[in-house]
């Protein structure tokens, strides 16, 4: 029989390997040419299909279980769980970025700092500033000043004085 806490672990990093190794797009439109719409963006309705997949039923797992399965993982404070994070930093959806992100965040991964901006800086539209938002957690002045770069003024203002206050990534 199998120690409680490890069996969680793992159970959680499954979870969040099925969401990392996903590679479904964004559901909404990005970008500058994107409308707004509430519906699924025309790139993933093209991947739910090439999936057999019903397109709203599929973005409710890349908008919202998905990078919840990784903040499962990052709140459970093993360090374990960094490369997997790191990797959540390379998908095609946003959602999960953002995720991992703030998973690394958590953690005090102070390493990860550099491929958090590294996805900023591969980031369309106004993705750098909502991933960006995790550098806020960091004690380190290369994320303060990448912060600063990606989130405007009031935003990094409001930022920072919500971790005064005791806020937490997750």
């Amino acid at each position: 029989m199998g120690d409680g806490a490890t069996d969680y672990r793992a159970h959680l990093v499954k979870q969040a390997t099925i969401a990392v190794e996903s590679d479904a797009p964004d559901f909404m439109n990005l970008g500058p040419q994107a409308k707004d719409s509430a519906g699924p963006s025309p790139a993933f309705i093209a991947w739910a299909d090439a999936h057999k997949l019903n397109a709203q039923e599929a973005g409710g797992d890349a908008m919202l279980w998905f990078p919840a399965r990784l903040r499962l993982l990052a709140s459970s404070g093993g360090r374990r769980a960094i490369p997997l994070l790191r990797q959540g930093l390379l998908s095609p959806n946003h959602q999960i970025e953002y995720a991992a992100a703030l998973g690394l965040a958590e953690l005090q991964d102070k390493d990860s700092i550099p491929y958090i901006v590294q996805a900023c800086e591969a980031a369309p539209a106004e993705l750098p500033a909502l991933i960006a938002r995790s550098l806020v957690y960091f004690d380190d002045p290369e994320a303060q000043k990448a912060l600063d770069k990606y989130v405007s003024k009031e935003d990094a203002r409001r930022l920072r004085e919500g971790r005064a206050e005791g806020k937490t990534p997750l």
